[in-house]
């Protein structure tokens, strides 16, 4: 059997067959190689979606009428959370209809990609507008024939923007890092507010970072118009995000299923909660993930929409858990233990 575009199963199940796995980190052993492979090979990837870590327990794909919820709308979201937060980050992937998707994709068809993404991003306006910078050693992009400069690189990583060639077993044995770099690169907007990694894991990741109280608002809205408009964009090419209705966006890694891998990231500023020795414990009642984050008392708060889940609740739910920790932080600066 194989998909409609041609990917056979035995390149789906390539990263089952040459990984055992971890026991400590779970990951998904099959990576879909186009939109088709997830009906072709049903009975494979259902169970495995299923699987997936962050899945809203009650939902599930494979009932009669079942339709995953979209809620990627420029509506208010978490607005006033206070001068405790130092910036937030939001992080979304898509993979486009017409093409196979990174696993299985041919080298022609990864600069077709390259080639509607950067021209479809080129019409961005306002606080949209940037620029493409191919990874450094790729010849496929034009204007750019030797890639992006050393001093482009740098800025990047510095703003941890750069993605490198993939060196884990697992994601080497999907296919993905096939051809490196050619036809890899970044648009990123003179701010860095907006960027989109093209031809990574997934055809696209589109991150938007603001910084400040109100900055997971902020962040929010732009990611939203920002897939709007490439959205608006490819379908004035004759393409568009591959899509079903029971499994959201479509992703060669089964576990972005839903809502594409949607991510909230919240920097807090909490010295004395953090000293607290049920900080962790408190982060954990609240759904969300926790990280130190350098130095000065930083924590990362995150949280991630998965299959069955909308975006704009899981920003909600993190903005929640973000007043409810600088609430308790207020209360120890003012001697209220």
């Amino acid at each position: 059997m194989k998909s409609k575009m041609g990917v056979p199963f035995g390149k789906c199940i390539k990263p089952g067959m040459d990984n055992k796995g971890h026991p400590m980190i779970r990951s998904a052993g099959a990576f879909a190689g186009d939109a088709d492979s997830y009906s072709t090979f049903q009975e494979l990837f259902l169970p495995i979606a299923l699987a997936c870590p962050g899945r809203d327990g009650g939902y599930d794909p494979g009932a009669d009428g079942a339709a995953h919820p979209m809620d990627l709308t420029n509506k208010v979201v978490a607005a006033g959370l206070g001068s405790h937060v130092v910036s937030s980050r939001i992080k979304v992937y898509r993979c486009l209809d017409k093409f196979r998707f990174p696993s299985a994709i041919s080298r022609d068809e990864r600069r077709q990609v390259e080639e509607l993404v950067t021209k479809v991003c080129a019409d961005l306006t306002e606080d949209l507008a940037g620029q493409y910078l191919p990874l450094e050693g790729s010849g496929s992009y034009a204007a750019k024939p030797r890639g992006m400069a050393s001093e482009d690189a740098a800025e990047l990583e510095a703003d941890g923007l750069l993605f490198r060639e993939p060196d884990s077993s697992l994601v080497l044995s999907t296919g993905v890092g096939r051809h490196w770099p050619e036809a890899r690169g970044i648009f990123v907007t003179p701010s860095a507010g907006f960027s989109l990694w093209v031809n990574e894991e997934e055809h696209l990741r589109l991150a938007s970072t603001a910084k400040g109280p109100n900055s997971l608002q902020e962040a929010y809205g732009m990611l939203c118009r920002a897939e709007g408009a490439i959205q608006a964009g490819l379908q004035l090419e004759g393409h568009g995000y591959a899509h079903s209705k029971a499994l959201g966006f479509l992703t060669s890694d089964p576990w972005k299923l839903g809502t594409g891998g949607f991510q909230v990231s919240v920097l807090l500023k909490l010295p004395l909660l953090s000293a607290v020795s049920d900080f962790k414990a408190k982060c954990k009642a609240l759904n969300v993930v926790v990280r130190a984050k350098g130095s000065d008392d930083v924590w990362s708060i995150s949280a991630s929409a998965k299959l069955g889940q909308g975006e704009a609740n899981v920003a909600e739910k993190v903005a929640a858990a973000c007043r409810s920790l600088i609430d308790e932080e207020v209360k120890l600066a003012q001697g209220n233990a």
